[in-house]
Formats: structure tokens, C-alpha cells, sequence
């Protein structure tokens, strides 16, 4: 996939997912440059408070992986709200109830996000 290609994407679900106001900046990297989380194959750093985003995607795989993953990525992003609210909430429990509230963010996020990735392809004519 091209960086044309891919800025392309990156654009198509942005509008999508209504995040033009995020300025995200993708990073392709190669399979020998991959130093994800868990065998993940896209990674994102967001900063809410200035709306920017940056997602580190391995181009080790097909264009529409590629894809899936940047949609995955992306959904992080729009979820940004949700994960400020569970810091807050951290910050004030505190103590045993700031580990329980981690553990059930954990437990809750992923499998979210990846609900929704595949949703959404499936929407938008992708065979998931």
C-alpha cells in the first residue's frame, strides 16, 4: 500500500467516524521495524487535549488488514471522551478501586473496539 493509499483511508474514516477536527498522523513501519503491544499490529498515542493522534501501523500485511487496523486504531481515537472520563474516575477512587477500574477498562476496550472495527466493514461492504 502507498502513502497515497493509505493517507487516502486514513481521510475516508475520519470522515466517517466524524473525526476531521483530530489531526492524526500515521506512521507505516516495516515488518523488522514492528515494536508493538502483544503481537498487535498497529499501535495509537492520542493527546485529547490538542486533538492529535499517532498511529503506528506495520505494513506487513494486506491492503485491506491494513485497513482493518487503521479502522481499529481509529475507533481509539473516537472513543478519546470515554477514556478521560475512566482516568478521572481513577484519579478520584483511588487505591483497590483504581485497580478494579483499570482491570474492567482492559477487560471492556478491545474487544469493543474490535466489535465495532468489524461492524463497521461490514457496513461498508467489506466480507469480515
Amino acid at each position: 500500500m502507498t502513502n497515497r493509499q493509505l493517507g487516502r483511508l486514513v481521510s475516508k474514516w475520519q470522515s466517517i467516524l466524524r473525526l476531521q477536527d483530530w489531526d492524526i498522523e500515521v506512521v507505516p513501519v516495516q515488518a523488522d521495524y514492528v515494536d508493538l503491544q502483544d503481537g498487535n499490529t498497529g499501535l495509537c498515542e492520542r493527546r485529547a487535549e490538542f486533538h492529535i493522534a499517532r498511529i503506528t501501523l506495520a505494513m506487513l500485511q494486506s491492503a485491506e488488514k491494513v485497513e482493518e487496523d487503521l479502522l481499529h486504531e481509529l475507533l481509539h481515537v473516537k472513543l478519546v471522551p470515554l477514556w478521560a472520563l475512566h482516568l478521572n474516575a481513577r484519579k478520584l477512587l483511588g487505591g483497590a478501586a483504581q485497580e478494579l477500574l483499570t482491570n474492567c477498562w482492559a477487560d471492556i476496550e478491545e474487544p469493543l473496539i474490535s466489535d465495532l472495527t468489524q461492524a463497521l466493514l461490514k457496513v461498508h461492504g467489506y466480507g469480515c
